[in-house]
C-alpha cells in the first residue's frame, strides 16, 4: 500500500482499468452508506481538522477498483490518494507486481494532466502523516498466531525484527482470535525492496515460531536472538 499526495493542477483523465464505486454524499443515505462509512471515517480530531483532512466532508471521497477487485485507489481518505494492492493467499510477488504496474500507470495519467505525485529528494514521497514520509509503503498481512501473540514480549519482539502489529480491525484495535495485521514498521531510510523483504522474512519466522509452539517446543532461546538482519 502506498499513500501519497498529488501536486499540480487538480483532476485527471479516467483510467479504464478502474471503476468508481462511490464518491458522493448521497451514498451515505442509500444502500451503499454502510460501505462508505466503513472505509471513510469522519475526520474529527483537532489534528486532522486543522490540517484540512475534513474539508468538504463527506463529499469528494471515493474508491476506484479494477475488475478483479485486487487493486484499489482511495481518494481523500486523509491522503489525497491511497493505492492498495491485495489478495488472499501468499503470492507476494503478484501483489507487488500489480502494485508497481498500477502506480506507474496512475502516475502516467497524472503527468499527462500536468500533475504528479509529490516528491522530495531529501524526504522521499510526501504524505499527510509524517510517519509515512519516505517510501510511503506498508506491506502487511493478516496472520493468525494465537500462541506466539500470547507471549508478553510479542510486540517487542516484532519491533526488534522491524515489524509493527495492529489488531484485526486496524490501528489501535484489539486482536480477534489471535489474528494480527503484521507489517513493516519503517517507511524512511530503506528501499521498497528492503521493506518488503523485511516483512516477508519476519512473518515467515513468526509462523515458524507459532508452529513450534503448537508442537509444544520451547522457542525462548530463538526469540531472545530476534533482530533486524544486518543486511537491512
Amino acid at each position: 500500500m502506498r499513500q501519497t499526495r498529488i501536486c499540480g493542477k487538480p483532476g485527471f483523465a479516467a483510467n479504464p482499468d478502474l471503476r468508481q464505486i462511490g464518491c458522493q454524499s448521497k451514498l451515505f443515505f442509500d444502500c451503499k452508506s454502510r460501505f462508505l462509512i466503513q472505509y471513510f471515517q469522519e475526520p474529527d480530531s483537532t489534528l486532522l481538522l486543522s490540517s484540512g483532512c475534513g474539508r468538504h466532508w463527506p463529499d469528494a471521497r471515493g474508491i476506484f477498483h479494477n475488475d478483479d477487485a485486487n487493486l484499489f485507489v482511495w481518494i481523500n481518505e486523509e491522503d489525497q490518494m491511497r493505492i492498495v494492492s491485495m489478495e488472499k493467499g501468499d503470492d507476494i510477488k503478484s501483489i507487488i507486481t500489480r502494485f508497481a504496474k498500477g502506480t506507474e500507470q496512475i502516475q502516467k495519467v497524472l503527468q499527462a494532466e500536468g500533475a504528479d505525485f509529490m516528491h522530495s529528494e531529501h524526504l522521499g514521497w510526501i504524505l499527510t502523516c509524517p510517519s509515512n514520509l519516505g517510501t510511503g509503503l506498508r506491506a502487511g498481512c493478516m496472520v493468525k498466531v494465537p500462541h506466539f501473540s500470547a507471549r508478553p514480549d510479542f510486540k517487542a519482539v516484532c519491533g526488534k525484527m522491524g515489524l509493527q502489529t495492529r489488531g484485526s480491525a486496524g490501528v489501535d484495535s484489539a486482536s480477534t482470535g489471535g489474528t494480527w495485521d503484521i507489517s513493516n514498521a519503517d517507511r524512511l531510510g530503506k528501499s521498497e525492496v528492503q521493506l518488503v523483504n523485511i516483512f516477508i522474512e519476519g512473518v515467515a519466522q513468526i509462523i515458524r515460531w507459532e508452529q513450534a509452539l503448537e508442537a509444544g517446543e520451547n522457542i525462548d532461546e530463538q526469540v531472545a536472538k530476534a533482530s533486524l538482519p544486518a543486511k537491512y
